[in-house]
This record gives C-alpha cells, structure tokens and sequence, in this order.
C-alpha cells in the first residue's frame, strides 16, 4: 500500500539514480574525450564515439530525473494527503508510461547488443583499416550492456512503486 513514506522513498530514490547517471555519463564523456583526443588510434577513436553518445544521453536523462524529482514528490505528497484524485488521473499513468519506455528502451538495447555483437566479431582480426569500425560495434556492445544494467535498476525501482500506486488507486 502507498504512504507518505514509499512517496518520499522513491522520489528520493529517483533524484539519487538521476544523479548516478549524472556522474556515469560525464565519466563517459571524459573517457572518450580521453580516447578520441589523447590516444588517437583509430580503434579507440572508434571505441570513443557511442561513449560520447551514451555520456550525453544519460546527462539529459539524469538531469531530467534529478531535476523533476523534487516537484513530482511535492505535488504527490499534496495529492495524497488531500486526497485528491490526481494520483489516479495524473501519477498512475505517468508511471506506466516510464514502465513502458523503459521497456521500448531494452529491446533497442538487446537489439543493438545483438547487432554490435555479431558485427564486432565479425570484425575481428580483419584488416588494420578497419580498425575504427571494430572499437565502434565494440563501443556499441559494451555501451548497450551497461545502458542496459542502469535501466533495469531503474525498471525494478519503478515497477514496485507503480504496484504500490495501482494498490492505493484501487483501495480509493
């Protein structure tokens, strides 16, 4: 059952793994600054570039999650304490929506692991040319599998806290 405590407990949560990926991505973003510019070999300039990528795509979302928590948990606490429908009307389908996309997100991670898989070992030991091309499906495996790791902690976070709202939803 949904309290005033679960609330905080995962809003909290959320604003904490906002800043885990915070802090993932500008490591990512410094480590293939590091690889593309300082070491320069064309397989780490390769391995560099979905680095730089996942870096900017968990800053957005990191920030994104970190910056809303705060709000979100204010207005739901508000609502809950009132009340008021807008758990059912607002909360209840935000958080299947964030179940949702987090699930289009893994299989586009599954997929892209499929795929940077079979092409990097393809790749492998060919000529030295194509070196750029075998740290890029590298990258993108690797990059895939840790994406895929910080999402389903995310997943398990907000599954049990949409369990709790749908049970407060349907008491009400």
């Amino acid at each position: 059952m949904l309290s005033r405590t679960e609330l905080e407990r995962y809003f909290s949560a959320e604003k904490q793994i906002g800043m885990i990926f915070i802090v993932f991505s500008v490591l990512a973003i410094a480590v293939a600054a590091y690889l593309y510019f300082v070491r320069q070999t064309d397989l780490l300039k390769g391995f560099a570039i979905p680095v730089l990528l996942l870096g900017i795509l968990f800053l957005t979302q990191g920030r994104t999650l970190h910056g809303r928590a705060d709000g979100l948990r204010a207005s739901n606490l508000e609502a809950f304490d009132a009340k008021s429908g807008d758990i059912r009307e607002k909360e209840l389908p935000r958080i299947k929506k964030v179940l949702d996309d987090i699930a289009g997100y893994r299989l586009i991670e599954i997929g892209l692991f499929a795929a940077a898989a079979l092409l990097t070992f393809y790749l492998r030991n060919k000529r030295p040319e194509l070196n750029f091309w075998y740290g890029l499906t590298l990258s993108i495996a690797i990059t895939a599998i840790c994406s895929h790791g910080l999402n389903f902690m995310v997943k398990k976070q907000a599954r049990d806290y949409a369990q709790k709202v749908e049970s407060f939803v349907e008491v009400k």
